[in-house]
């Protein structure tokens, strides 16, 4: 082999071992299934935290996936605890509440 073909060829090799698998902390190299993504979701080909609230609010119902993000919503509460003075009211199809009065 030339000098110049043995050269192309190991760099057709390092292309090759940087674009393969990203593991699970696929950053912005592509993905086609969920296990490449470790604990995000693959979204047409891109990882991301979430694409709807219920990959956010499992844990903590004040979270909500804002542009493929959890994200806190303002003046949420999941509990009485939360609302100093007053209390967590529910909000209409949603896993978080809105801190109000005590009493309505």
């Amino acid at each position: 082999m030339t000098t110049k073909m043995t050269l192309a060829l190991a760099g057709i090799g390092a292309t090759t071992l940087l674009s393969v698998g990203c593991g699970n902390n696929n950053s912005g190299g592509g993905c086609s299934s969920n296990a490449q993504c470790g604990n995000q979701i693959c979204n047409n080909g891109v990882c991301v935290q979430c694409t709807q609230d219920s990959h956010c609010n499992g844990n903590d119902k004040t979270l909500e996936c804002q542009n493929y993000a959890c994200a806190k919503v303002a003046g949420a509460c999941g509990t009485d605890a939360e609302c100093p003075g007053g209390r967590c009211w529910n909000v209409a199809g949603k896993a978080y509440g809105k801190c109000g009065p005590a009493r309505r």
